[in-house]
This record gives C-alpha cells, structure tokens and sequence, in this order.
C-alpha cells in the first residue's frame, strides 16, 4: 500500500477515520482525507486541473465539456481522444506512405523518369508545380541533396491525394492513376468523385489526429 503522507496519519493518530472534530494541521487541506467515493467516481485536484486548463487553452479543452462535464470527465475524455488518435497513427501513416509511393511508381512509368516532377508529361495543376518548388527548396535550406526519394517524402499529402481531383480529371492523369494503383478494385471504385472523397476524409482524419 502507498504512504497515506502526512495528513492521512496525522488523521489517524489524532482520531482515525470515525474523528471529525480534529484538525489536520496547517500544511494539510481541511478535506476529510477518508471520504469514500462511489465506485468508478474520478476526482481530479482543481489545481492540476487549472494547470492542464492554461498548457492546453480553454477553448481546446471546451470541446471535451460542452455538457457541462465536471474536470475530471473532461479530462478523461481528452485522454481518451489521445489514446484513440494514437492507435490510428500507424494505419493512416501507413496508407499515406503507402499512396505517395504507388504515385510515385505510376508517373515514373508515365513519365520514363524518377525525376517526373519537372517533366510536361506530369500534367501538375499550378498548386502542386508551388507545393514541388517549395519541396526542393525545403531540401535545399536543409542541405540535402534533391533526389526523387526526398522528394516524394517532402511534398505533403495534400499533393498526392490532389490527383483525383477534378482538374486532373480533365488533363487525364487521375484516371490513369486510378486504374494503375487500383488494379484490383472494382471499376465503379475507380471512381475519381470516390476517390476524392474517401483520400479527403482520410486527410482530414490524418491532420486531426497528427496535430
């Protein structure tokens, strides 16, 4: 069993459980330190909580209370919330890597080269030729070489879930992306309206859970 510390023996020797006429003392709280709790009940120290309240902000631990949740609760549900984004971060960085890879893959077929990025074969909208200058100038700042593979790992995954888009819709490029990293999937899957849909809920799940 853990030490009582001083204010629970201090309670003991000047009375036990059964006193409610004696005083801690000074350095204790004036709380019955053998307050029974119903099972399963959370308590949390108003303190602590004030503490967790001001590292967090208000408004993100708002979320957690809008029923008007005592700490304790809100403070579970927030724990809860981390521990269900930690078991997600391994599917959904497995399904980003796992899509900039297969991508990468196709346009270097398309292209004939792993350096695709710059080639008028990749048909990239105006946003994705921004996001791959800023890529390499990422790279550049950090002294690393540019190579095809710190390339694919620079640009972030709004670039790649960008090709199943509307506008690569119409320069062609998504479709040949659907079916080429889609080999298996139904043609109605193929879909790029599916496609975009589904790739913008996983990124949306993917950002809340990482940040």
């Amino acid at each position: 069993r853990r030490n009582p510390g001083p204010c629970l023996s201090q309670a003991a020797e000047e009375g036990g459980p059964g006193s409610t006429s004696k005083i801690l003392g000074p350095a204790c709280p004036r709380v019955n330190p053998y307050r029974k709790f119903p099972p399963g009940a959370l308590w949390v120290n108003q303190d602590f909580f004030r503490k967790i309240e001001n590292i967090l902000h208000e408004e993100r631990i708002d979320a957690y209370r809008q029923d008007g949740a005592d700490p304790a609760l809100t403070l579970a549900r927030y724990s809860l919330n981390m521990a269900l984004g930690e078991s997600l971060y391994p599917a959904l960085q497995f399904a980003e890597v796992a899509l900039r890879n297969a991508i990468h893959r196709a346009m270097t077929t398309r292209c004939q080269t792993d350096d695709w990025f710059d080639t008028a074969d990749n048909r990239l909208t105006p946003w994705q030729k921004t996001q791959v200058s800023e890529a390499r100038k990422a790279l550049t700042d950090h002294r690393k070489s540019i190579t095809p593979g710190r390339m694919v790992a620079e640009l972030n995954f709004g670039f790649w879930t960008g090709f199943f888009n509307k506008a690569h819709g119409q320069t062609g490029v998504g479709h040949y992306l659907a079916h080429t990293i889609y080999p298996y999937a139904p043609f109605d899957e193929r879909n790029l309206n599916k496609l975009e849909e589904r790739w913008r809920l996983i990124r949306n799940l993917r950002n809340r859970v990482f940040h």
